[in-house]
């Protein structure tokens, strides 16, 4: 059963191959996915800034002079280090598969693939997505209502966060009681508030349903402590970032 519009994903294919993509797409469509393509590596990484997908399907072989593994690997280096990927490769080589599970890859997929084999894997990774997409849980400070947000975090500073989300605010809107298994995964304490601050945008719309929109946020209630635990988290994953 497809996924409603409020709980949609968005998927990165990054293939040379257009028949096997648009066949790859429309069936993740008929699942509820939304579904970008690039042909390059260059191109994908432009896209992966513009759509901020929740999933990356990458084909190993991308030409003589290209390699997804080789992408793969520097998208691993930067904010979209934890962006679920599934990899796709022509050969059943297992030194192949091996180096792509190496990376931290969701699953791989043998081309071509049976129409049946293919519907199973993509519920799976729908499944697995609705699993592993980090919550933000936050009470409106304003007003004693709790709600939960699917959100990614994109990058963090000591100045803050940069997250996905669809949450559109027409000025700074301040949220409280924010928690995240990202936060604890890197030891540093829950925020006490969050503040997003860019309210001059708004999410797009497509096929009726909200495209996410990357949101800039200020963090109050870390420490000193928790500023240096970030200091290293953004050194030893590359993330020098400032937002």
């Amino acid at each position: 059963m497809p996924i409603s519009p409020q709980q949609q994903f968005c998927a990165l294919i990054l293939d040379d191959q257009i028949d096997s993509t648009m066949v790859l797409k429309t069936m993740m469509e008929h699942r509820g996915f939304k579904c970008y393509h690039a042909l390059t590596a260059e191109e994908a990484t432009k896209r992966i800034e513009e759509v901020l997908p929740h999933l990356l399907i990458v084909d190993v072989t991308l030409g003589p002079e290209s390699s997804g593994v080789d992408w793969l690997i520097e998208v691993r280096k930067g904010p979209f280090k934890f962006i679920p990927a599934v990899m796709l490769t022509g050969s059943g080589d297992q030194e192949t598969v091996k180096n792509s599970m190496q990376l931290g890859i969701l699953d791989y997929v043998i081309k071509p693939a049976n129409a049946s084999i293919m519907d199973k894997k993509i519920t799976s990774w729908l499944s697995r997505l609705k699993d592993s997409i980090y919550n933000l849980e936050a009470e409106e400070a304003p007003l004693d209502i709790e709600a939960s947000f699917d959100m990614q975090i994109l990058a963090i500073s000591e100045t803050g966060l940069c997250v996905s989300g669809v949450i559109s605010n027409s000025e700074p809107l301040s949220f409280n009681k924010v928690s995240s298994p990202f936060f604890e995964g890197i030891d540093v304490a829950q925020p006490q508030r969050i503040t997003f601050l860019n309210y001059e945008k708004s999410p797009s719309s497509s096929g009726g349903s909200q495209n996410p929109i990357r949101n800039f946020c200020q963090v109050s209630g870390w420490t000193e402590p928790d500023f240096k635990r970030i200091r290293l988290w953004i050194r030893s994953n590359h993330l020098g970032r400032n937002f």
